[in-house]
């Protein structure tokens, strides 16, 4: 490479740098379009090791040494994943274990993602991506999502009706019909848990039209409480002793 096409590449990227936001990781992926591999690695060294202007923080990503804020775990794995266009959702293991589902503690350091299972390392910790289905990367990290995650992880042998019940205890009636909806995303044998709710989004819009109808007005909670019931009934035939959601109440607020 002539010394002009070279000394281009360490004025591209110099200005890069300069006007990217102090408080940003850099990644090498950001500055090969300033040159061949051979450049930017021969700029990127000179940074880190002669003029200081850079700081290694993972590999292939460094910072500004006038940043005033520490670099935190979760900036480094989401600028990686990002970096490679791929997603990143906490990890079922630990999802199970925070909501109280499993006893165990989760391995550390782990995150779900798409496509292939990498390992890179942030300081003295290994941090694992570990690739699963696109189907549970779609499920995501909403309430619903991530309960459906962690169940499905635990397996077949290891879900049970008690086990249901205790996972899904805080739910809301909207949060349940989405259970429902979202069975033809789980494996069988984990669906059937959730056939029945999605007969929860037709019990609640049935209680909206029952409280707008022509029914005496002394009639309504009656009416609605009685097919609220026998909804529920169904739909939860395995969660009604001792559960603290109300359906009736949850009707009544439509």
């Amino acid at each position: 490479m002539s010394a002009a096409a070279s000394h281009s590449t360490v004025d591209r990227i110099s200005e890069f740098i300069s006007n990217f936001p102090n408080e940003q990781i850099i990644t090498r992926r950001m500055l090969v379009l300033f040159g061949t591999d051979q450049a930017v690695d021969n700029v990127i060294y000179r940074l880190v090791h002669v003029t200081g202007e850079l700081v290694r923080v993972s590999q292939g990503q460094y910072v500004k040494r006038s940043r005033t804020t520490p670099v935190t775990l979760m900036e480094v794995v989401t600028c990686r994943a990002r970096a490679f266009g791929r997603e990143i959702i906490q990890s079922a293991r630990e999802i199970a274990f925070h909501r109280g589902i499993i006893d165990t503690p989760a391995p550390p350091n782990v995150f779900h993602t798409n496509g292939r299972t990498s390992k890179f390392r942030f300081g003295n910790e290994e941090i694992l991506l570990k690739g699963v289905s696109p189907r549970k990367m779609a499920l995501g990290d909403s309430f619903v999502g991530q309960t459906i995650r962690a169940l499905w992880h635990l397996g077949k042998d290891a879900v049970n009706e008690n086990l249901v019940g205790h996972a899904t205890r805080e739910f809301s009636i909207n949060q349940r019909v989405e259970m429902g909806r979202l069975c033809s995303s789980m494996p069988g044998w984990l669906g059937k848990f959730f056939y029945s709710w999605n007969l929860l989004g037709d019990l609640k819009k049935d209680g909206a039209r029952l409280l707008s109808s022509t029914y005496p007005e002394e009639d309504r909670e009656e009416r609605i409480v009685e097919e609220g019931i026998a909804g529920y009934a169904h739909a939860y035939p395995f969660l009604l002793d001792g559960n603290t959601f109300n359906p009736i109440d949850e009707l009544l607020a439509c």
